[in-house]
Parts: C-alpha cells; structure tokens; sequence
C-alpha cells in the first residue's frame, strides 16, 4: 500500500456567530480599549466562557484544554 507524502485538510463550511456581527464588533471594540489603555499586544484567553463571549466558539471543557491568542 503507497501512503502520500503529505495530506491535505479542506476547513468545513464557515460556522454562523451566535450573536450579530454588530455585537461581535462592539465586543472586540471593547477588548481593544482595554489592551490599549494597559498597553498590551495580545491576549490568552483560557476560560471558556471568554473564548465563546469573544470569538463566538462554543465547545466543551471536558476534552483538551483550549486558549484563544
């Protein structure tokens, strides 16, 4: 049996946002703010309920530990 040298993974179709796309922009709008005033270039979000309140991705704790950079 000949294996490929690589493999190649298409992404799925594009998940729907549980909330408006004007919500999503108020809510990093607010993100932002808060990194600027304390002159941060990014953010590790651990927890879940931040993961999903900020990017929209639900998912279960109960697997792999999740971060969101």
């Amino acid at each position: 049996m000949e294996r490929p040298d690589f493999f190649s993974l298409k992404n799925g179709s594009k998940s729907k946002l549980p909330f408006s796309i004007k919500e999503y922009e108020k809510r990093l709008i607010k993100i932002r703010t808060v990194m600027s005033k304390n002159n941060l270039d990014m953010i590790i979000l651990t927890s879940m309920h931040n993961i999903a309140y900020y990017t929209g991705f639900i998912y279960c704790s109960f697997g792999r530990p999740y971060g969101c950079v």
